[in-house]
């Protein structure tokens, strides 16, 4: 386990090696985006002694990103002793209405990224991972209690949608 290397440049090495083989797709586990962003957090947890982190995505749509969140917390947890709870929000009827130009109109419209089978996705996600679904401005403040003490240690969050 990576916790239990002697110095920093050792635990250096490893997150390293791990981190050329995501950007080289060879762990097959899920965006590589996602998982080098939780990598980061995970060393930060190590440094910092954290045991539990929180992993978080914003709009889960049909739940790919979630599920490779998931694959990548899986992997980095076991590798680094480090609890990952994953959770995804979603409002569940897709886009709000854009309120201007910053919305991207011309893109995206009320509706777009509509997420289906959220009766089915939580049965396929592991113990560590939660589907929230509902309006962010009743479901977040819900949710902070809920995590009260917790380290956050990445949010995945598409531009488009309501700010909070």
């Amino acid at each position: 386990m990576w916790k239990n290397l002697n110095s920093f440049e050792q635990l250096y090495g490893v997150v390293r090696s791990a981190a050329d083989l995501i950007r080289n797709g060879e762990l097959g586990i899920g965006r590589p985006h996602y998982a080098l962003t939780l990598l980061h957090g995970v060393l930060q947890s190590i440094m910092l002694d954290y045991k539990q982190i929180v992993a978080i995505e914003m709009g889960v749509q049909n739940g790919g990103g979630l599920i490779d969140l998931c694959k990548s917390a899986h992997y980095l947890s076991h590798q680094s002793g480090v609890g990952i709870q994953v959770y995804g929000f979603d409002n569940g009827v897709g886009l709000p209405k854009p309120n201007g130009y910053e919305d991207h109109p011309e893109l995206w419209q009320e509706g777009d990224f509509k997420g289906s089978d959220f009766d089915q996705l939580p049965s396929t996600l592991p113990a560590f991972a939660h589907l929230i679904i509902g309006d962010v401005k009743q479901t977040v403040p819900r949710f902070k209690d809920r995590i009260l003490g917790e380290r956050i240690a990445m949010v995945a969050l598409d531009r488009a949608g309501p700010s909070f």
